[in-house]
């Protein structure tokens, strides 16, 4: 819209890396060349990058580990009474199993 209006164009030079911003008074150029990292940095950005996946790989390692191996939950005392009975023993029987008088 406001280049429209305006009558405003962009033009990107590629050899030289500079941009031309063309509008109906004339033209004005800006330099935009890119800044060179050194070495150091870029590997400094790539060791960031591989810290980051670690992190996320380690979290999915934990996921996997809790599949493979999901957390035992204790029984609760109705549970055993419960497996004890389908068992056939009598509330006399488990009471004198523990010397527990009814």
């Amino acid at each position: 819209m406001l280049g429209e209006n305006m009558g405003v164009l962009f033009f990107v030079d590629i050899e030289c890396s500079l941009l031309y911003i063309c509008f109906k008074g004339g033209v004005i150029m800006a330099d935009t060349k890119r800044k060179r990292r050194t070495k150091q940095e870029i590997i400094a950005s790539i060791d960031e990058k591989i810290q980051y996946h670690k992190e996320h790989i380690a979290t999915l390692e934990e996921k996997k580990e809790r599949l493979l191996n999901p957390p035992v939950k204790e029984k609760s005392m109705a549970q055993v009474i419960k497996e004890i009975k389908e068992k056939g023993f009598t509330k006399e029987q488990i009471a004198e199993k523990f010397g527990v008088e009814l």
